[in-house]
């Protein structure tokens, strides 16, 4: 899965169960690899792999392979990635099954 946001782009990858991050020359069009492990998902969700992700004001959101958890980060100016954590301190949410995520503004 692809999403950009303003100057980045970000990737999902299913096969290592992380984000990598991509800065955007708008000038040329170009795209450089900002941080191969933007962020290594597997440290805050025992699942495997990436079903989606959705990138939604300042936030990006992943839902992981076994469509079971909801994490949500906060990216930074940097284009950094930080996981938002609940009041408990769990960074992810259980959702039950679904097939991906859709943002719908009205």
């Amino acid at each position: 899965w692809v999403e950009r946001y303003g100057n980045y782009l970000y990737t999902s990858n299913f096969s290592d169960n992380t984000i990598t991050s991509f800065l955007i020359d708008r000038s040329t069009g170009s795209v450089t690899l900002l941080e191969e492990i933007a962020f290594d998902v597997s440290t805050v969700s025992g699942a495997f792999g990436a079903l989606d992700i959705l990138i939604v004001d300042n936030y990006l959101y992943y839902v992981d392979g076994q469509a079971t958890a909801l994490i949500g980060f906060e990216i930074g100016d940097d284009g950094s990635l930080t996981v938002l954590a609940d009041a408990k301190g769990a960074p992810l949410v259980e959702i039950g099954a679904t097939t991906g995520l859709a943002y719908v503004e009205f």
